[in-house]
C-alpha cells in the first residue's frame, strides 16, 4: 500500500502527507529520508496536497466557525486526539479523554468491535506534522480527533480492507462521530 503522494526526491518518491504540516514539523516519528514510508518532506507544507488542504480548511474556519476536525485512517482500531508530537496535554484534555472513550464506546455497542482511545502520543507513537495536530494546535480546533478505522483480520495487506467489510466500517465511524458532535455539544463546544 501506497502511503505517500508521488513527488519525486532522486530514486525516492513521495511525501507522507500526514506529516508535512506546519505545526512542530519533522520533530518525532517522521523522517528527513526520502527513501522512508515517513518522510515528511523538505520542509513543513512543502507539498501542494498539503498547501490546499490548509487553504480550504483554513478558509472554512474563519468564514463557518469550525468547531471540530475528523481525520480517518486506516488501520488500528483507534480515536485519537492531539498531540502526537509531544506528551503535552492539550487544554481540554480531559473531555477529549471522556469524548473518545464515548466514541469508542459507541462503536462497541453498533458492531462489537473494540477500538482504543486516547492521545495521539499515548496511544498509538509519537508522530510530528500531522493534520490534527495543526488544526487543533495552529487553528485552534478545540473538538479534534484521528480515527485508525479497523483492518482485516487476516490479510497480508492491512490497509486493505475487503469490500464486505466497508459498510460496517463507515456505520460503526459514522455512529462514534455523531456521539463525538453530541457529546462535544453537550459541552457546550458549539455555543
Amino acid at each position: 500500500m501506497w502511503r505517500k503522494n508521488r513527488a519525486s526526491f532522486g530514486i525516492c518518491r513521495g511525501v507522507d502527507l500526514n506529516r508535512n504540516f506546519p505545526f512542530h514539523w519533522n520533530v518525532t516519528g517522521a523522517s528527513g529520508d526520502p527513501c522512508r514510508y515517513d518522510y515528511s518532506g523538505p520542509s513543513a507544507a512543502s507539498e501542494l496536497e498539503t498547501r490546499w488542504m490548509i487553504e480550504f480548511i483554513k478558509f472554512h474556519v474563519e468564514m463557518e466557525r469550525i468547531r471540530t476536525f475528523i481525520s480517518l485512517h486506516s488501520y488500528s482500531q483507534m480515536i485519537m486526539f492531539p498531540y502526537g508530537h509531544s506528551a503535552e496535554r492539550v487544554d481540554n484534555y480531559h473531555d477529549l479523554a471522556d469524548i473518545g472513550r464515548l466514541a469508542a464506546k459507541k462503536i462497541r455497542e453498533v458492531s462489537g468491535r473494540i477500538y482504543k482511545s486516547g492521545s495521539i502520543y499515548e496511544t498509538i507513537y509519537p508522530s510530528s506534522g500531522g493534520s490534527k495536530d495543526w488544526a487543533h494546535g495552529e487553528l485552534k480546533i478545540p473538538i479534534t480527533f484521528s480515527y485508525e478505522l479497523r483492518g482485516p483480520a487476516d490479510s497480508e495487506d492491512l490497509f486493505i480492507l475487503s469490500a464486505k467489510e466497508i459498510e460496517p466500517t463507515a456505520v460503526e465511524a459514522f455512529a462514534s462521530i455523531q456521539t463525538i458532535v453530541r457529546e462535544a455539544g453537550k459541552r457546550g463546544y458549539y455555543q
